[in-house]
């Protein structure tokens, strides 16, 4: 079964996301904020891909993901940022850090499981 592992501090999305994801039959590993996800990561952890909200009270989602990119086990995984906004500018800086992609908080669940299909690794 395929490990996703989600980053959110607030626990309604981050309940909300993981019940999408496990009702689509993923197995689900949800963090508080992106420094617990940073340690779940080193503990080994290995996700095939990694959702993250941008605004993060510990360690937003753009530091996250400039961590994240520096561990050698999750160096190529797919990481995509779920946020409120949707700012050219920040997409820009998430994906020059290494951000898969970027998608617009309130998700449905049928695009938040057509882009976790698309970016899971083949195999």
């Amino acid at each position: 079964m395929n490990t996703i592992l989600t980053s959110d501090d607030s626990g309604m999305m981050l309940a909300s996301t993981s019940r999408i994801l496990q009702k689509a039959g993923f197995s689900v590993e949800g963090c508080a904020n992106g420094q617990i996800t940073i340690a779940k990561l080193e503990g080994g952890s290995k996700p095939e891909i990694i959702f993250t909200d941008m605004h993060m009270r510990v360690l937003d989602g753009l530091g996250f993901i400039k961590q994240a990119g520096q561990l050698p086990s999750t160096r190529f995984t797919p990481t995509v940022v779920l946020a409120t906004e949707s700012s050219q500018q920040k997409m820009d800086n998430l994906r020059g850090v290494g951000a898969s992609g970027w998608l617009t908080k309130p998700t449905g669940p049928q695009v938040l499981v057509a882009t976790l299909k698309q970016l899971l690794p083949r195999g």
